[in-house]
């Protein structure tokens, strides 16, 4: 079930950023470095680690992992994805 959850979640919130994205500006736009041809909004992968963390939390309370793994995959998982960003 939390799947599913996250699916509907992902898919609504990758919308809002989306439009987010376009109405502020946070665009990249295409040079050599680049594999796109357009311009694209930038950034959506903080909604996918943002779910990924409430994942583990959730997983945390219901018992279903160790309040160990959740600290050992949170740590590196918000460093990564604070550099990434």
């Amino acid at each position: 079930m939390n799947f599913l959850l996250i699916f509907i979640l992902s898919t609504c919130l990758v919308y809002f950023y989306r439009n987010l994205a376009l109405r502020y500006g946070i665009l990249d736009k295409p040079n050599h470095r680049t594999s796109h041809d357009a311009i694209t909004p930038r950034g959506g992968g903080v909604v996918f680690i943002g779910l990924w963390l409430v994942w583990v939390v959730l997983s945390l309370i219901q018992k279903k992992i160790s309040s160990e793994l959740c600290y050992s995959l949170i740590g590196p998982v918000g460093l990564v994805a604070l550099v990434s960003f």
